[in-house]
């Protein structure tokens, strides 16, 4: 009645006396454990459905439900997993949707992919969400080609429910680019920076992509735009370096292969910048600059 007129706390305080008094008896906990969901304590409700689940199944939802939201993300699983032992009902996705989550945090991204799309086909609220779930866990993977086909979802079901589609554009893009697909990279990014301008590593992607197609004047514009947008900038200062080598402007060249050693920031880029910076001061004294 509490819980009714309003008094959460007086009505969480109530719970915590009768499970004093009882111990708490199983059907009873599991309307506790929901009263505790309202109360915003989801560590109290998981305790509870931690003692529902001996007369209710679904409790082992409930309290997994609950210590995600605690990020008790191996407590989650294993509850999830008695579920599933007990039971091969998944309403609107909830399970697979929350399964995913636990797989993911476990690093297990193809798995956690799959339980994403499972979710959004079993009728979770936002399949939109589901979908881009499965294509980060995909893209982490490594499997882009995969990626690419639940973007691609993710954007029909964004737009269908008016919802923004750059950042879905944006790692789009990104599986494409390492497919070593230019073109449609370059739709995919340009159709994000249409939408947000603002985005981030927009224009180092652009400049990839016009690397790509051997347009290094354009490249080098990009990529000085993110350098400027200090976004990328010791991959923008390598590639700007490639392009004005490629557009005879050595003098550019060299002056961002000494950045790049003076950030060292990236070992890598750093290591490759310092042997370019040797052989062009090779070829210079010997005269075949």
């Amino acid at each position: 009645m509490k819980m009714v007129l309003g008094d959460t706390d007086g009505a969480t305080e109530d719970v915590r006396k009768y499970i004093e008094l009882d111990g708490g008896d199983p059907t009873i906990m599991a309307s506790l454990g929901q009263l505790y969901e309202s109360a915003e304590e989801p560590a109290r409700a998981a305790e509870c459905y931690a003692m529902a689940v001996e007369t209710d199944v679904h409790a082992y939802v409930d309290r997994a439900r609950c210590l995600l939201m605690t990020e008790d993300f191996a407590g989650a699983r294993k509850s999830l997993e008695a579920f599933r032992s007990l039971s091969a009902e998944d309403k609107d996705g909830e399970v697979s949707s929350m399964f995913g989550v636990c797989l993911m945090n476990d690093g297990e991204y193809t798995e956690a992919a799959e339980a994403f799309r499972t979710a959004a086909q079993q009728g979770y609220a936002t399949p939109q969400l589901m979908y881009e779930q499965a294509m980060m866990c995909s893209y982490i993977a490594g499997d882009y080609e995969t990626a690419v086909k639940d973007g691609a979802k993710t954007i029909e079901m964004k737009k269908a429910a008016g919802e923004s589609v750059a950042s879905t554009e944006i790692l789009t893009g990104a599986c494409h680019l390492v497919l070593g697909e230019f073109s449609e990279a370059e739709a995919a990014i340009q159709t994000a920076v249409d939408e947000d301008p603002d985005l981030e590593d927009t224009r180092y992607y652009l400049g990839v992509c016009a690397m790509s197609r051997e347009d290094y004047e354009k490249a080098a514009g990009f990529f000085t735009e993110s350098i400027e947008r200090e976004e990328s900038v010791t991959a923008c200062l390598y590639n700007r370096a490639v392009c004005r080598l490629n557009l005879d402007d050595i003098d550019g060249a060299k002056e961002d292969f000494a950045l790049i050693v003076e950030r060292d920031d990236d070992q890598d880029l750093t290591g490759q910048a310092a042997i370019a910076l040797d052989t062009i001061r090779q070829m210079e004294e010997s005269g075949l600059s």
